[in-house]
């Protein structure tokens, strides 16, 4: 099977409504008590995650090769302070979320101009430590590209990454 397809007019109802209301209370409960949620993730979107995972070592660089990129551990605060658009956040941000993790930046720097969604944490290891590319507009702009081209950013950024190694 490949999907299901559904259609309908009416609004989908739980089978126990205040089961239902309590689970979603626990969630948003858990979401408002992690630091990672309730503020790192609303302040710098995914690209917080890439600190977090250099961190621990397991940050995939240079194809893998290591765990560690010593060039991009101070990127999320180099978007913070350069690019990114705080008055547009809540406009990328996915529809009734509570974190609204989404980022949109705008570069004004020639040769990378542009503005946009993103990039998230996938683009900057897929563009960034995958590629050994530590430029942050370089990076924002190959994500706005991807998006204007409709392609994928973590596929396109692998394989520039395993073709520079081959």
């Amino acid at each position: 099977m490949k999907a299901i397809a559904v259609r309908g007019i009416m609004k989908p109802k739980p089978a126990d409504e205040s089961v239902f209301r309590e689970a979603v209370k626990e969630a948003m409960d858990k979401i408002k008590k992690s630091s990672v949620t309730s503020q790192a993730l609303p302040a710098y979107g995914t690209v917080v995650l890439v600190n977090i995972i250099n961190k621990h070592g397991i940050f995939p660089t240079r194809n893998f090769q290591t765990g560690d990129s010593q060039e991009l551990r101070r990127l999320v605060e180099r978007m913070a302070e350069t690019i990114l658009v705080k008055e547009k956040v809540r406009e990328e941000a996915c529809w009734g979320c509570p974190v609204a993790c989404a980022r949109y930046t705008r570069i004004t720097t020639p040769p990378w101009t542009g503005e946009g969604g993103g990039p998230e944490y996938e683009t900057i290891w897929a563009y960034g430590a995958q590629c050994g590319v530590d430029n942050l507009e370089a990076i924002a702009k190959a994500n706005f590209l991807c998006n204007e081209l409709r392609l994928d950013t973590i596929s396109m950024g692998h394989v520039i990454g395993t073709l520079l190694e081959l």
